[in-house]
């Protein structure tokens, strides 16, 4: 809609600016989620039997501990608020 060569431009160089911040976005969410995905594989290879890496159900007590013990590891700004919650709880 823009009806001078002034607003063209002012309107080409805002969409590039939009450009530059979603990219810069969209590289900060991949690198948080490659994080996040390092985190939960790490939880979870502490649910697995040490020696055969199964999983037996229910998780005996050993099992859970050393979930925990991995958890309490981590960073709390990189847990998700009921992660956090839910390993406060079953430390109590």
């Amino acid at each position: 809609m823009a009806t001078t060569t002034e607003e063209k431009e002012q309107l080409s160089s805002l969409a590039e600016n939009l450009v530059q911040v979603i990219q810069a976005v969209v590289s900060t969410t991949k690198e948080k989620l490659n994080e996040c995905a390092i985190n939960v594989e790490n939880v979870v290879k502490a649910a697995a039997e040490p020696e055969s890496g199964e999983f037996l159900v229910p998780l005996i007590p050993e099992r859970i501990e050393s979930m925990q013990m991995v958890l309490k590891k981590l960073e709390p700004d990189v847990l998700d608020e009921g992660i956090c919650y839910e390993t406060e709880t079953r430390s109590r």
